[in-house]
């Protein structure tokens, strides 16, 4: 039998996977994988194109911000009936949701863009949405007022913000933006039954006057008068350029339609069942494209009038909403018997906003990898995406989503920045850190820009099949076909999941990091910096037989000015903070240095005081160093209670003194570091073993690496894939005992036969 026919014989069934926005490929029924590399095409899905997917392992198609989702959704069902074994699941926009309706598209000048109401919901009780800042004013509002101007004691810098993004949006189907009114009841809080949506016409900050417009009668609960002192005002919680768009409440705490019963989190799980069951029922679920589990800015959250920013007596009360959404479209509530616990669903989950269910979500979305302008985050993106491969619900199908280039990244400006575009060593990187996992890759196969004048792109394509797009002097070629890279068909082999089974798990290297340089004295030596005085720590203890620290974070509430300092975390109350500092350990480190930080994390936040089901929502941990005062990006990790070990690399930003910082309290709860270690060199070089060739990693930004391959298999010998599209990378060669991987590489090797 020929070696090709060993190395591709089917071991199990395939599945398809496609999304509507993001895909991945998923294992089968009892949690176990195909054949590696798991990987995904990203383009958008035609009539014309179905035949041409069927042949392909999984596909990905971005429709969710176009006008034909309809149309889309249509194509999904038909994929599914052709190949009934495929998964499919359908792309959920959710970074908000439009107040807008179709009937009110005068006003939001794009047409029905956003706006079919089987998709997205429309209550009729506001009380669903959150605003930000909301003020009283000094105007009183007749009901038959359509354009009218309010004074108010402050205008937050957050509503100058949005209406400076607004004005700056150059696109003709640009967005106003919106805010929400509505009367206060004698106890001051938000009575939602006397509320309407409005237009932000201006914002005057010197006068602190706004003026507004109305929106059309059709489609709200009528005009109604607002008493001044008596009501409030805030604006919309999110801005984006193609919509107007509102964060929903789904907190437990959160008001109820008086109709219904229905609290935001009961409302809007009924609806996705319904959107379900009458528009896709046959998929096999969503992929929600940026939920958060970050609270937002400036917002009231318990309805009681007062801006909580999210939290209720310290714990992010807007995250647990979020999990809860979940629970009731997979489980259902009260309101609604839900879609069943098969129901598969995925979610961003690459940075610590995302959600972070492992124990209801099957997966999360690295989106990105390894990110627009977040190179220095490599280490954290690498982390997030292994947690979620080691943690998700099963099946797990979380992925990275490689999108370089892209339709969305084809600004004129980018020209002189190609780090904008992704070369072919960072395609590799984000395909071999998906099999280090049981993750799946990726990657952009539309219609692309692509820099002409980057003679690295050279290879990935098939010029011939390119067009000059525009002016020809300006550096850009569009594909017209797709570019499988060499790794994932095994180049001149053409063939997919060329890789088969892993026959362990990654392997982590550490002969290239240097001596230990943390020691029990520095434990003992921990400076704790409170942000703000509604912070205390408490507990704090060392174990000098295991390096070990543990201490409480508590807070109580936040500082009015919460959202105003340095930022640590993204979306969370920055005063909330706690930082610890070692003394100096190392007293000459050169800048740009990487080093390894290295714990076992144990962390039990405290949101079962609001319920048991709550319990297993892991507490995220950051670390960085500061050289001579100037602190380096933090990379973060997340803690579970029964603790696992994680690997970070934190890199020095500057030459001089060195410090340890370690950063946790963005959420309440105890946290419990053992065995760490900190020592020179990245944290991220490894290999993984698999029946028909191997896979090594080096993420380190400066360092090659050494890999000595006769000690990782002495029973075989690889050779390079002869490649197709890379050929100077993949030139087919044979590899003897030892390999220097250059920094920021990926290599894929082919076993030979005996």
């Amino acid at each position: 039998m020929s070696q090709n026919l060993l190395l591709f014989i089917p071991r199990m069934k395939r599945y398809l996977v496609l999304l509507l926005a993001s895909a991945c490929y998923l294992p089968a029924d009892d949690g176990t994988f195909g054949d590696y590399p798991i990987v995904s095409h990203f383009k958008r899905i035609s009539w014309e194109s179905i035949d041409e997917l069927m042949h392909l392992d999984q596909v990905i198609v971005h429709t969710a911000k176009h006008q034909n989702y309809r149309q889309n959704e249509a194509l999904a069902l038909e994929f599914k009936r052709r190949k009934p074994e495929a998964r499919v699941l359908l792309q959920y926009y959710w970074n908000a949701f439009p107040r807008t309706r179709p009937k009110q598209a005068v006003y939001a000048q794009h047409g029905d863009r956003y706006y079919d109401e089987d998709y997205y919901p429309y209550p009729d009780f506001n009380g669903y949405f959150l605003a930000t800042y909301p003020r009283t004013f000094h105007e009183n509002i007749a009901s038959n007022e359509e354009t009218f101007t309010l004074t108010f004691d402050a205008i937050p810098p957050l509503w100058k913000k949005y209406m400076q993004q607004a004005a700056a949006q150059k696109r003709v189907r640009k967005p106003y933006l919106e805010a929400l009114v509505y009367a206060l009841d004698d106890a001051g809080h938000p009575d939602y039954t006397q509320s309407e949506f409005l237009q932000v016409l201006k914002i005057e900050m010197h006068t602190k006057r706004v003026t507004f417009r109305r929106l059309p009668q059709v489609g709200q609960q009528g005009w109604h008068a607002y008493a001044a002192g008596k009501s409030q005002l805030g604006f919309q919680t999110k801005f984006a350029k193609y919509a107007n768009l509102w964060v929903l409440n789904g907190s437990k705490f959160g008001p109820r339609d008086p109709k219904t019963g229905m609290n935001g989190a009961e409302y809007v799980a009924k609806h996705l069942a319904d959107y379900y069951r009458k528009c896709i029922s046959g998929l096999d679920g969503f992929s929600f494209d940026v939920p958060t589990f970050a609270p937002h800015e400036g917002t009231d959250i318990n309805a009681d009038g007062i801006v909580d920013h999210g939290y209720i007596d310290g714990i992010n009360a807007h995250g647990l909403g979020m999990r809860d959404i979940f629970e009731y479209l997979k489980f259902g509530s009260d309101f609604d018997a839900g879609l069943g616990e098969n129901l598969l669903i995925v979610q961003d989950g690459g940075w610590m906003g995302d959600q972070r269910f492992p124990g209801l979500i099957n997966g999360a979305e690295n989106e990105d990898f390894p990110g627009i302008q977040q190179w220095d985050e490599l280490s954290e993106n690498i982390n997030m995406h292994l947690w979620w491969c080691d943690n998700a619900q099963p099946p797990n199908i979380s992925f990275n989503a490689m999108r370089f280039p892209t339709d969305a990244y084809h600004n004129p400006e980018y020209t002189n920045k190609l780090e904008y575009f992704m070369h072919n060593n960072y395609a590799r990187l984000g395909m071999a850190v998906a099999c280090m996992g049981n993750g799946v890759c990726v990657y952009e196969a539309s219609r692309a820009w692509i820099p002409k004048s980057n003679n690295a792109w050279d290879r990935t394509l098939h010029i011939a099949d390119a067009e000059i797009v525009g002016d020809t002097a300006k550096p850009y070629v569009l594909a017209k076909n797709q570019y499988p890279w060499d790794e994932y068909n095994a180049g001149s082999l053409q063939h997919y999941r060329w890789l088969g089974q892993p026959l362990e798990d990654r392997v982590y290297h550490s002969n290239h990091l240097g001596d230990e340089l943390l020691s029990y004295a520095h434990f003992t030596k921990l400076s704790p910096e409170i942000a703000d005085t509604t912070v205390k720590t408490i507990d704090f203890q060392v174990n000098p037989e295991l390096s070990a620290l543990s201490y409480d974070v508590v807070f109580t509430e936040l500082p009015h000015n919460a959202w105003k300092t340095s930022s640590l975390t993204k979306g969370y109350a920055r005063a909330a903070m706690v930082t610890l500092k070692t003394p100096e350990v190392l007293g000459d480190v050169k800048k740009g240095e990487e080093f390894t930080i290295q714990y076992i994390g144990k962390g039990h936040p405290y949101y079962d005081r609001f319920g048991e089901k709550y319990r297993n929502i892991p507490l995220p941990i950051g670390f960085r160093l500061v050289v001579n005062g100037q602190p380096g990006k933090q990379q973060w990790g997340l803690l579970i209670r029964n603790g696992d070990t994680t690997r970070l690399t934190l890199t020095a930003p500057a030459s001089g003194s060195m410090q340890l910082e370690i950063l946790s309290g963005a959420e309440q709860g105890h946290v419990a570091l053992t065995h760490l270690s900190l020592r020179k060199g990245c944290a991220e070089v490894m290999h993984r073993r698999f029946e028909n060739g191997l896979v090594l990693l080096n993420t380190s930004k400066h360092d090659n690496i050494l890999f000595d391959i006769h000690s990782i298999d002495p029973s075989h010998t690889y050779r390079r894939i002869e490649g197709l599209v890379d050929p100077d990378w993949n030139d087919g060669s044979q590899i003897g005992n030892e390999i220097l991987l250059p920094a920021r590489e990926a290599l894929f090797l082919v076993k030979n036969e005996p």
